[in-house]
């Protein structure tokens, strides 16, 4: 395993050309779970939304309520060119996950 960890060349992924990715996100029926973080809003997160998101992510129920008692929800997006690092996007409410 090691040696092939070292030496075989890596397999890029790109979402956007991964046809099952693509094909599964244009034909998702029902509730959407969006795959990707893009940012803060500032508007209160519902308490269903707080609910969904602390069974559906990693993240702690306190940096939710966190983010909630301080008037913002987190925006998700489908589109992987959008997507930024949860750590980067809290940064500014001074939350660490």
């Amino acid at each position: 395993m090691e040696e092939h960890l070292l030496n075989d060349k890596p397999y890029i992924n790109y979402y956007d050309k991964e046809s099952f990715f693509v094909k599964t996100m244009r034909y998702q029926k029902g509730e959407i779970d969006l795959p990707f973080w893009m940012t803060i809003r500032k508007n209160r997160m519902l308490d269903d939304t707080l609910e969904r998101l602390s069974k559906r992510t990693d993240i702690s129920l306190e940096a939710l309520l966190a983010i909630q008692k301080q008037g913002y929800t987190l925006v998700r997006t489908g589109d992987p060119n959008k997507r930024k690092e949860i750590t980067i996007i809290l940064q500014p409410l001074n939350i660490h996950i």
